[in-house]
């Protein structure tokens, strides 16, 4: 699939933002003239998956247990757009 089709299907709706020239800014959003930007602002900015605050639970718990920093390595597979249900992946060490 490519850039175009994958607009059409929604597969960016939640993930990409729209870069307005003529404001020199991003606005959320595909539904607007311009380059698309893949910046997660739906996700990451507007809660719309809880994915920020699962991530920083999930730090803070591990930092307690471990006693120090970790890394975390996690991948995110977003099931349904209308649900905002998601499969979450993640590696500690």
């Amino acid at each position: 699939m490519n850039l175009h089709e994958s607009e059409k299907h929604g597969t960016w709706k939640h993930l990409a933002s729209t870069y307005d020239a003529n404001s020199a800014s991003l606005k959320a959003g595909i539904h607007f003239l311009g380059p698309r930007v893949l910046n997660f602002a739906d996700i990451l900015k507007y809660n719309y998956v809880t994915l920020p605050q699962l991530i920083t639970e999930l730090l803070e718990t591990m930092h307690e247990a471990m006693g120090g920093a970790i890394e975390l390595k996690y991948a995110v597979q977003v099931k349904s757009m209308s649900e905002s249900s998601l499969d979450f992946f993640c590696f500690a060490g």
